[in-house]
Order: C-alpha cells, then structure tokens, then sequence
C-alpha cells in the first residue's frame, strides 16, 4: 500500500505485538504472522535454483526463516528500517555464517549490488518500486534466475503495471495456492478506506519473473 508522499515510513517508531503483527505508530500493518505460509511458498520459487539469495525488506523475517532451510550458497538482506534492523540484530541474524545484511535502503545501493539466483522483494509504503526496483532487476538476476514479490494486489494474475514495465526483457508465470491461514474477519487501515488484504480471495499469488529466452523483437515492442 502507498499512503503517499507525506508519509515517510523510516520517521516512523515500528513494534512487534505479542499477536504477531508489525505495526506503525498508526497501527497500519507492516507485516501480520498469517503471512507466514505465503511465505513459504515466496521461498519456495526463489531458491528454486539454490545459489545466491536476496531478500528486499525483512520485516518479520518470515521468507528469511525459510530461505534458510533451503541448500543455498548465500542470503543477503537488505533492510533499511533501524526498528527493524535493530531486531535483525537482537535475533542473530548477523551471526549467521551465509547470511549477509545490508542496512540501507535498496534505492542507495541496488546498482553496486552483484548478480542473484533468486530475488525477492516486500518493503512497505516504496515509490519506487516501479521506477527503481523493477527497471534494476535485470541487471541482479543471474540468467536464470527467479524474481518475485509480494503481490497483494490479486488473486489471479500478476500486476499488469509490473508486466507492461518488465516484458521487454522477462517472462511471467504464477503460482495459485490455497491460503487456509487468512483473517476471517477484515482488518482495515485506520483513518483510511483501503483494507490489508481481502478475506474474501480463496487463492494467492506468488509471481515467478525469469529472463527471456528468446528477446522480443523490436518491431513487437
């Protein structure tokens, strides 16, 4: 969700509940614990191939927890909230032996970084998701690697926003799975009319994003 210019998630105190959300001093929902298994799934595409692993946002360390139970090479976390961060710390992230944390925001570092095998992506309030991140991915991800992200926006299909941007040079698939962990009840943002997610989608998302095999000619474009 974009709450727009005036508000600045990095100004904001973020807390971890004792009912397994992370929250803004608003109480909007950064992260809540029944995201957990969507989380798996995420994992599951991107280390597909094994290798070299980038997570984008750690939030409540969800798809990092599971990232790790895959035969990887190396796990990079950028994250640039120090709430957050601060947390990563307090939990052992930066002990782990193939684990690698970049506190900075991506926008500051994304075009020093090297090639992945898999990517994923799920940071809060971004705008530039569509100018920065999306238009970089090409240049991180190994040949044949895996992009994904947080797709919150539907039940069935990938952003069409994100296909117009990226199918000069990427192919899109998805997987479709049940999500038996969702809220029954709607948990909406205060002092707005936008909700979380929507209890009433059976199915969820994840996108799989790799590079084309074949280029599309210039006359298609």
């Amino acid at each position: 969700m974009n709450l727009g210019k005036k508000y600045n998630y990095f100004d904001h105190k973020l807390t971890y509940t004792d009912d397994g959300k992370l929250l803004d001093e608003y109480g909007h929902a950064i992260m809540m614990d029944w995201e957990s298994d969507w989380m798996k799934e995420c994992a599951n595409v991107i280390c597909q191939n094994g290798g070299d692993i980038l997570n984008i946002g750690f939030g409540m360390g969800f798809i990092d927890g599971y990232i790790q139970q895959h035969k990887i090479k190396s796990h990079t976390i950028i994250e640039a909230h120090p709430d957050v961060y601060e947390k990563m710390i307090k939990d052992g992230w930066d002990k782990k032996p193939n684990v690698k944390i970049i506190f900075a925001k991506y926008q500051d570092v994304i075009e020093k970084l090297p090639k992945f095998d898999g990517i994923y992506y799920d940071t809060w309030n971004d705008p530039d998701f569509y100018d920065v991140l999306l238009p970089n991915i090409k240049n991180i991800l190994k040949l044949n690697g895996v992009f994904s992200y947080w797709e919150g926006l539907s039940n069935q299909y990938v952003n069409q926003v994100v296909t117009d941007i990226m199918y000069k040079d990427f192919e899109f698939d998805v997987k479709i799975f049940d999500l038996d962990t969702v809220p029954t009840k709607k948990e909406q943002y205060p002092n707005t009319k936008g909700f979380y997610f929507n209890p009433e989608w059976k199915k969820y998302v994840v996108p799989i994003i790799k590079h084309r095999k074949t280029p599309i000619k210039k006359t298609l474009i």
